[in-house]
């Protein structure tokens, strides 16, 4: 039940291509040096705002900047 969620939301492709991305070994080596920083694990560009505390914090955890947040979390859901 919980897959067809996901795929309805944010589609399985969009899982699979995170887990890829997260995967790869240049994109693990990145993450401290992305929190010091304040820089994306997986673009590499500058993490310079975030759309709301949330996704703040989630950069604190993930080192994901808002751009690749809403490519990869928030695929196919309305953003304004």
């Amino acid at each position: 039940m919980g897959d067809q969620v996901f795929e309805k939301e944010g589609g399985m492709e969009t899982l699979d291509e995170l887990i890829k991305v997260l995967s790869e070994p240049e994109v693990s080596l990145r993450n401290c040096r992305a929190r010091a920083t304040k820089t994306c694990k997986i673009c590499g560009r500058r993490a310079r705002w975030f759309r709301d505390a949330v996704s703040e914090f989630e950069y604190k955890i993930s080192a994901i900047c808002q751009d690749c947040q809403d490519r990869f979390f928030h695929s196919g859901n309305d953003l304004t």
